[in-house]
């Protein structure tokens, strides 16, 4: 779930910066300045590097979701079963961490592949804060700031 949530803030860090550009960004909580979703400086072809990123990811994880599901369900089928062997099991549970490790390795790649494919290294902590700011609990940016994004 937490990798879900830094998704969808980089898909917001992406959406920012374009608004930026176009000057329909009015952020209500903190001046625009400040933001560190402004302070990271994102180029036009960083944000459309990010957003194919979290498209390919987006695709990946779908999968890899899906997966899982199989797997969970395989394993509560062996296990009701009168006829599985110890052995059955023990494949289904390994099925089961393999598909769990593939959603966390899709995960862990998209913030390397963001972090060190896209953004420059003076740039990684600003884009670590915007995420932060974007997707905490509660959210320490108001609400209304993703209603402003056009």
């Amino acid at each position: 779930m937490k990798k879900l949530m830094i998704v969808l803030a980089i898909s917001f860090f992406a959406a920012t910066a374009m608004s930026l550009e176009s000057g329909e960004f009015n952020l209500v909580a903190n001046s625009a300045a400040e933001h560190p979703c402004v302070k990271v400086n994102l180029t036009l072809d960083q944000i459309s590097a990010i957003k194919n990123i979290v498209f390919k990811s987006s695709q990946v994880r779908a999968q890899d979701e899906a997966n899982l599901k199989k797997a969970m369900l395989e394993v509560d089928h062996i296990l009701a079963s009168s006829t599985s062997t110890k052995e059955d099991a023990e494949k289904a549970q390994n099925n089961l961490q393999q598909a769990m490790a593939a959603l966390a390795k899709a995960a862990a790649q998209l913030d390397l592949s963001i972090n060190y494919d896209v953004l420059h290294a003076d740039q990684r902590e600003m884009g670590s804060l915007c995420a932060k700011y974007m997707y905490s609990f509660p959210p320490l940016v108001s609400n209304s700031i993703a209603s402003n994004i056009k």
